[in-house]
């Protein structure tokens, strides 16, 4: 998209937000795709704990595959469980943030 990264660092700064962390999903005819990114605005080391966090999730493991995308320097995933939805990833990076 164009202007999406001045777009999203706008946003970050508007928001006071130290790392974007995105979950997206994509219908496919019989099934969906899944996808989480995580951009480091200005906190390395909440960066970091996150893609630990959700690397290292068991319950659900999230099965995540590296997407080769170059945005902002991120890092982003295809979920394979596409049964693990947001209701289950969120509370564990509300948990991640408290400790921060």
């Amino acid at each position: 998209m164009e202007n999406a990264a001045e777009n999203v660092r706008k946003f970050a700064e508007d928001e006071k937000i130290d790392v974007v962390f995105m979950m997206g999903m994509a219908p496919k005819a019989e099934s969906i795709e899944r996808f989480l990114g995580v951009i480091n605005i200005k906190n390395s080391s909440l960066f970091t704990a996150i893609l630990n966090a959700i690397n290292e999730m068991k319950d659900p493991n999230l099965q995540l595959t590296p997407k080769d995308v170059d945005f902002m320097s991120g890092l982003f995933y295809m979920q394979e469980n596409i049964k693990a939805s947001r209701k289950q990833i969120l509370p564990v990076i509300k948990n991640l943030l408290n400790r921060f």
